[in-house]
């Protein structure tokens, strides 16, 4: 059975990313090994400004919370918050994005300027967070996968997406073995994601 953890009110982001962090510490993870400090104000404004669009309220508290992540393990699955993606800090997420643009001009590459991205398998694809010229609370994620045709919105926010991940956990759709893999329950898992993301459509077409 699955560690239960207090499952906390949506629009708490930090509380949400904490619970998680208790989760993985219970099951043969050790998160401090491979989450860098925060980032400071000065280093999100400088990548906001370098990137030309503003990030969202949540974004940055992601960034206030833990800057990425610590390659120093040659497991690249040990660095994974969950199935099966790694923190991006903000300054890798400005050179990917200013990369993936680059590549749009010169390809067929679907990309948009405002997409940020701020998580990564290791093997070219991104959960990315529309940004917008203008400030906001918070933006849709969309799940980058470049092998897929369809490139969808998965979460309606960041604060949904950790609050949905954190409830795969305690509910058992995520649950990471004594090999420290993951082993994922995707009907359970789509039934959670609908559930606190009903505004997305992705959800219900799986």
């Amino acid at each position: 059975m699955p560690n239960k953890t207090k499952e906390p009110k949506s629009g708490n982001l930090k509380e949400s990313l904490d619970q998680i962090v208790l989760y993985l510490e219970k099951n043969h993870r050790k998160p401090e090994n491979f989450l860098k400090k925060a980032a400071t104000s000065s280093e999100i404004a400088d990548a906001q400004s370098r990137f030309g669009y503003k990030l969202p309220n949540a974004l940055q508290e992601l960034f206030s919370w833990r800057n990425g992540t610590i390659h120093r393990r040659s497991n690249l699955g040990e660095l994974y918050f969950f199935p099966w993606m790694y923190f991006l800090s903000v300054s890798e997420g400005v050179k990917t994005a200013e990369t993936m643009r680059a590549a749009s001009k010169q390809t067929e590459l679907d990309w948009e300027d405002g997409w940020f991205p701020f998580m990564a398998t290791g093997g070219g694809d991104y959960y990315v967070i529309v940004c917008e010229k203008r400030k906001k609370k918070d933006g849709a994620v969309i799940m980058y996968y470049r092998d897929m045709v369809e490139i969808p919105a998965v979460y309606s926010g960041i604060e949904s997406m950790f609050l949905t991940v954190l409830a795969c956990y305690s509910e058992g759709a995520y649950v990471i073995d004594k090999k420290k893999t993951f082993v994922v329950n995707t009907d359970l898992e789509k039934k959670i994601s609908q559930n606190l993301n009903p505004k997305v459509s992705w959800w219900r077409q799986k």
